[in-house]
């Protein structure tokens, strides 16, 4: 742990903690890009602050951490969204977020026209025990569902997107890469359903 002090005055006179504002001042002065960004997209989503207020405290951050501003989403619904958003960004991987598909409701992030990619924390775990019901069964009806409709879904859980970033990084470019090669396929040669033949029984098959 590591105590930052700040001037009483600062923090309304409160003797015991500051405003998250103040907070949030610290963590851009203090903590890299990515841990920034998240706690910044964190207040944006749960506290839903207006645009107006981030604006007021990157004001008061340092020059260097202005770039961040930009980074900032509301639509991140956990640290590990905002890490692999931020990862994706880097690696040239364009993406769209909280996509909303028919029938199966939002997806954490398409990555192609129909890829994917979905951040999968505890809740997602066939052994939760958290107050919530575990989403295991309902993800994956809900992956079928996606592949149905011809599309993909890659999930990777916490311990994936922070210890192994590096496969599955290639594992969603691979993917992509198929996807778009399939669907510029699909555009020249639409899928159309075979009718099933009926097959003809020759004079020589005898039905005992």
């Amino acid at each position: 742990m590591r105590v930052h002090w700040v001037d009483r005055r600062a923090s309304g006179g409160n003797s015991w903690r500051v405003s998250i504002d103040d907070a949030l001042l610290a963590v851009l002065i203090e903590e890299p890009r990515d841990i920034a960004v998240a706690c910044c997209s964190a207040v944006a989503h749960v506290k839903r602050w207006s645009a107006g207020r981030l604006d007021a405290l990157f004001r008061r951050a340092p020059d260097r951490v202005q770039c961040w501003r930009g980074l900032v989403s509301a639509l991140d619904e956990s640290h590990g969204e905002t890490f692999a958003r931020l990862w994706l960004t880097d690696a040239g991987v364009r993406l769209e977020q909280q996509v909303r598909i028919r029938g199966v409701g939002r997806l954490d992030f398409r990555v192609g026209p129909n890829t994917f990619v979905e951040i999968d924390g505890a809740q997602h775990d066939p052994l939760w025990t958290g107050v919530s019901k575990s989403s295991w069964d309902s993800d994956h009806d809900r992956d079928t569902t996606v592949a149905i409709g011809g599309g993909t879904v890659l999930r990777y859980n916490y311990r994936q997107l922070y210890s192994d970033w590096a496969r599955v990084l290639a594992a969603i470019q691979r993917v992509v890469a198929d996807d778009l090669a399939l669907t510029a396929y699909r555009r020249r040669h639409p899928y159309r359903p075979r009718a099933r033949r009926k097959r003809r029984t020759s004079a020589s098959q005898v039905a005992w």
